[in-house]
């Protein structure tokens, strides 16, 4: 109907992540906050994470907020991240997701911003992107598995970051374009950006729409 209102209100959503510790944690112990893939899970993501490090990092696995029914008859559930529906809505929930568990889990095991890290698979991959590069100092990286950039990577408000390409010995900063993307890479903000005094629930304002 042409004349029907649009209308928003907030209500409680419960968030959940898997959390794993290792036996030991000592300096050198990173934390690593792991994003799955559209329809997939935490526990998947946890097992898939781990494989990652040599030596066992602190894992928190999210779940995505938005789940649904799986095209199969045993009626198992995935969950998502975001869609081309006011997808600003699903950028702000997933900042305000990561912000909480790199928080929480980072305090737990007295792990600074500066051993922090975002894995993502697929879909939660151009999110962390948008993280790394609008809350630098939340996050001293990023790990993508296969996604690619956020799509206004372009002319958003982003913070300039350091792309490292798998067997690369040098890091460069600068504005990464979708060439410079592999299947699996790491961004990391330069490291003005995660040694300053601020506190990691500060970060610049949301950036624009998918």
């Amino acid at each position: 109907m042409k004349d029907a209102i649009d209308r928003s209100f907030s209500a409680r959503l419960d968030c959940h992540y898997l959390l794993h510790g290792p036996d030991t944690v000592n300096a050198r112990t990173p934390l690593a906050v792991a994003l799955h893939g559209f329809g997939s899970n935490p526990e998947t993501m946890l097992h898939l994470t781990a494989r990652l490090f040599e030596r066992p990092p602190v894992l928190a696995a999210l779940q995505g907020p938005y789940q649904f029914f799986l095209p199969a008859k045993n009626q198992e559930v995935g969950y998502g991240w975001i869609t081309n529906r006011r997808p600003a809505e699903s950028i702000r929930l997933h900042r305000e997701m990561a912000l909480h568990v790199l928080d929480e889990a980072g305090r737990q095991f007295g792990i600074p911003p500066d051993r922090r890290l975002l894995v993502g698979f697929s879909q939660a991959v151009s999110l962390n992107y948008r993280f790394a590069a609008t809350c630098p100092d939340a996050v001293r990286g990023v790990i993508a598995i296969g996604g690619g950039l956020p799509g206004d990577w372009d002319e958003g408000d982003y913070q300039p970051v350091t792309s490292t390409s798998p067997g690369a010995r040098t890091n460069t900063t600068h504005r990464m374009s979708p060439g410079s993307m592999r299947s699996a890479s790491a961004v990391v903000p330069p490291t003005s950006s995660f040694i300053r005094s601020t506190a990691a629930t500060r970060c610049p304002r949301a950036v624009k729409d998918s």
